[in-house]
Parts: C-alpha cells; structure tokens; sequence
C-alpha cells in the first residue's frame, strides 16, 4: 500500500493520462484534475485530512473507493464510489478531482480474459491492494463484486459486517479484510476462510507478547493492537457480530512451542453490551474444556470490576484470625480493607476476561484467561503456549 501510495504522490502533477495502447493490457497513470468534484457519487466525507496524500492514503484503504475529491482548504476528502461522468463533473475551485483507475484501462472484449487483470474468485493482493499481476491494471470482477480491488460485494457498499458475510458472497481467500459490525467504526481483521469451512473472524490473536493486555475498561470495549501482530477486536464489536445469540460459534486455537496444535469449539454469544456478559457452551475439541467455568460471567477489567477475591498469600499469612487479639480490631479492619480492594484482574496483572465472580480465592477466579501475561498463557494443562487465535463465526 505504502508503494501504492508513492506512485500517486508522483503523479499529483498529472493533468492528462497516459495509456500504453496494447488492448486488454493497457493501464492509465493517475490523473489529478485542479477545480473538478465528482458529485452524487461520494460514499464517505472524511474531514480533518490535511493533505493530499493522505487523502489517497484513506482511498487505497477503502475498498470501494474508485476516485477522490480533495479540498484542500476545508481539509476535506471526499471517497467516490464511481469515476468522472459528463453529468457529473462540476467546476469547483476548492476541490481537486483525482481519478484512482481508469473505466476503460482493461475491458475484456469478446469474453477474453486471457490478457486482462482477472481472476474469477475476485481475489487481489491482500498486502498490496491491488490486482493479481499488476498495481496499474483494471480488474474484472467476477459478479457480485464491485471495484478496482475485486474485493467486496456491492451488496454490502464496500464493507460487510463479518468474514462470514464476505465468505456468503462469494469471498474465499483468508487475509486481511476490513468488517463493519456496528456501522460505526469500520475495522481490520483477519479472515480465515480455510479452517473448518471457513468464515471464520478473528477476534483475538496472541503470538509474540509484543502487546500488553493490561488494558482499560474502554480499550476491551473498543478493541486494540493490530491484525500485524496481536490485537483484540472489541467487546461491543464482538456483541455485534453475536448480534445478542448464544447460537454463534467460538473456536480457540492454541499452537505450543513444540508445534503442537489443539482446538476447542463452543457456541458462543455475547448476550448484553453493559458488562458483555458472555456466554460458553463446550462442543468439541482435542484441546478439552476451558471455558466452561466462565459461563455466564461479565466482563472485567482493573478499573471497572465487582470480582473481589481474598489472594491467599494474604489469607494464609496475615488475614488470621488467631493472628489477631480481640483488642486489636482496628488492626484487623484495615487489613480486611486492603483485602476486599484486590479484583481478580488485578490479581492477573490488570488484564481483562469472564473472571468467575463470588470466588473466596482469587486462584479460583480463572480457569484460563487468554489474556493473561504473554509467558503465563496456559489452557488447561497445555504450557508453554506460542499462539492463540479466538476466531468467531455467526
């Protein structure tokens, strides 16, 4: 993409196109038209953007973005779903019209695909973004599919809310896609289209430690980190991918250092977006049960929790009653108090899960917690973990 975006910024001064004239093999440079905006076509107005640069930067991540209007002034940039028609192409100074493809760079005549940028699957280059073969090329896409990176359905105007809409539409290659489940916020994951029919989002991914999952209240409810690496998709996206149903279906994978490889699948759902309670149902697996004892649970993070437990190097060596002399209780009320502020996501290093509440021992507040210390994962009697993926499909 960032190569993408470098061509672009040397073509800013373009005022006309280029096109090698070999039929279906032909490919159009960009053009930049000073005083155009494309009208009617615009699918998202992006304010805030102060360059040209980035405003290409914010099409090449768009899906369905075919074409741009920038006004530099405003710091506005406006994504079109459709290129330049003579009906739509205004005069207006403030803008810049910048044509991403060109219609006519790659139509296939006669049926012939042979030479043009085509694939049947709508497949592109999930790290490049572009076509198979060639950045330059128009590809063809097959039905359904709409835009220079054969990608998504139209039926979904660019982005669909879960891998397993994109796989229902016709999408079947694994990598990164962008999903929309709250219409809200539009977001990266990766898609697993191969595992077990495929369809599959990823909602949480460990791999290296390189991200700490010590995080806030807000950060579990809004997601964080990255699909490059680690990442969390988001409490409230995950409640709106489970749309409310328990009848979704949850598989964990957990890969040891040995290469080992194990799985468990629930039916899953998150059933309430205040404390996300979640809910977990064992169906099968090598990897046994983990999840179970978290049934029903709420959410809980180290700033927002009600699982107070008693840590038993506290119990065992101070909270003793015999330890204490009837005159000596306002001793021990202290020391109660202290006890009564310690959470079972403190205990875990502040990180966040389904901690089991009404526990009397904070030991007793996880089964397992795939969010714990990168080097202290464990599910069950599986150790020395090196990867988890939480892959959830409706």
């Amino acid at each position: 993409m960032l190569k993408k975006a470098a061509i672009f910024m040397a073509l800013f001064a373009l005022h006309t196109r280029y096109i090698r004239a070999d039929d279906c093999s032909a490919f159009t440079l960009m053009i930049k038209q000073n005083g155009k905006r494309l009208e009617n076509q615009v699918i998202d107005a992006v304010d805030e953007t102060y360059s040209l640069a980035e405003c290409l930067a914010l099409c090449t991540r768009r899906y369905d973005c075919k074409s741009l209007n920038y006004a530099e002034r405003l710091s506005m940039c406006e994504i079109n779903s459709e290129f330049e028609s003579s009906e739509s192409l205004s005069d207006d100074q403030q803008y810049v019209y910048v044509t991403t493809v060109d219609t006519d760079s790659c139509e296939p005549s006669a049926g012939n695909f042979s030479e043009c940028c085509y694939d049947v699957t709508g497949s592109y280059n999930l790290q490049e973004r572009s076509c198979p073969g060639s950045s330059f090329q128009w590809c063809t896409c097959m039905d359904g599919f709409t835009g220079p990176k054969c990608t998504l359905s139209s039926s979904f105007n660019g982005i669909a809310a879960s891998c397993h809409h994109y796989q229902d539409a016709g999408h079947d290659l694994s990598g990164v896609l962008q999903i929309d489940p709250t219409t809200i916020a539009p977001v990266d994951v990766i898609c697993d289209m191969d595992t077990d029919d495929g369809g599959w989002t990823v909602i949480q991914r460990r791999s290296d430690g390189s991200f700490p999952f010590n995080n806030t209240w807000d950060e579990y409810v809004n997601g964080f980190g990255s699909v490059d690496g680690e990442y969390w998709l988001g409490l409230e996206n995950m409640y709106q991918l489970s749309e409310g149903s328990v009848n979704g279906e949850l598989r964990v994978e957990v890969t040891d250092y040995s290469g080992n490889e194990y799985y468990a699948t629930y039916s899953f759902g998150i059933v309430e977006n205040i404390r996300y309670r979640a809910r977990f149902t064992h169906i099968e697996g090598n990897a046994g049960d983990s999840l179970s004892y978290h049934d029903n649970q709420p959410f809980s993070t180290h700033d927002l929790n009600d699982d107070l437990c008693v840590d038993e190097a506290f119990d065992d060596e101070i909270v003793n009653e015999e330890s204490f002399s009837s005159s000596d209780n306002s001793s021990y009320d202290n020391i109660e108090e202290v006890v009564d502020g310690i959470s079972c996501s403190e205990y875990s290093a502040g990180t966040g899960w389904w901690f089991k509440s009404g526990v009397d021992r904070c030991t007793d507040c996880s089964l397992t917690n795939l969010n714990s210390p990168y080097a202290a994962l464990t599910w069950g009697s599986i150790q020395n973990i090196k990867q988890i993926e939480l892959k959830y499909r409706n």
